[in-house]
């Protein structure tokens, strides 16, 4: 005769403390109890008030209080993590872009006056790259900049100004870039990077040239050489 398999016994629910928020009542219940289970209810309570009064799990309360203030620190970090993001050897580019998008100069060559500071965001490189090494995104309203060990940050904070000309409206590489890099450059920064250019011609990479080279002299921590060599972005 063939043995007949034992019936499953099935583990009974843990019961938990289901306590009443009005009143020091306390009844044990599964703390996945069904919705309709009068021992998560508060009776006298609800009685009372003339609408029922839910008890709450303490076990559960306490593991959902746990969960949101790890999930705040969490948060926290992910903020911390993204702001340091922006700081490439000790300088702030988020705060410099800002200072520059606010400059009544910036504003006075701004063609969309209306628009908010552009958003930043930075790549981390390990080596030098012929893509670019910035660049202003109109869709989406940012400016990307790329680092790489060996960069200094008078180079980088030179690329940022490029990359706001962009933004303010003159989008193509022609005599009208070079005039506004060199007037903002002027202005900002108190360098006079059009002396020595053809003017005709508006060469903007000399403008460049001379805006990366005064910015390492003129401004404080330009000259810092960049030798951070983690891929991770900010932005």
């Amino acid at each position: 005769m063939p043995l007949e398999p034992a019936p499953l016994q099935r583990r009974a629910a843990t019961r938990r403390r289901w306590a009443c928020p009005t009143c020091d009542g306390v009844k044990l219940a599964p703390e996945r109890a069904r919705k309709d289970d009068t021992r998560t209810y508060c009776l006298p309570c609800s009685e009372k008030s003339g609408r029922l009064v839910k008890r709450v799990c303490e076990v559960a309360e306490a593991r959902r209080s746990k969960q949101k203030e790890k999930a705040t620190e969490r948060a926290k970090r992910a903020k911390i993590k993204a702001r340091e993001g922006y700081i490439v050897a000790g300088f702030d580019f988020e705060r410099e872009l800002a200072r520059l998008w606010r400059h009544p100069a910036v504003k006075t060559a701004r063609r969309n006056s209306g628009r908010a500071t552009p958003k930043l965001h930075i790549r981390r490189g390990a080596a030098p790259t012929r893509s670019y090494c910035g660049l202003a995104h109109y869709s989406r309203w940012e400016i990307r900049l790329l680092t790489w060990p060996g960069r200094t940050v008078g180079d980088l904070l030179g690329t940022l100004l490029h990359e706001v000309v962009h933004m303010v409206g003159v989008r193509n590489h022609g005599p009208a870039f070079g005039r506004t890099l060199a007037m903002l450059a002027e202005a900002i920064y108190g360098i006079d990077a059009w002396s020595g250019v053809h003017e005709r011609r508006g060469d903007w990479r000399g403008v460049q040239s001379i805006l990366d080279a005064q910015l390492e002299v003129r401004f404080p921590g330009a000259d810092r050489v960049i030798d951070e060599t983690t891929t991770a972005a900010a932005g």
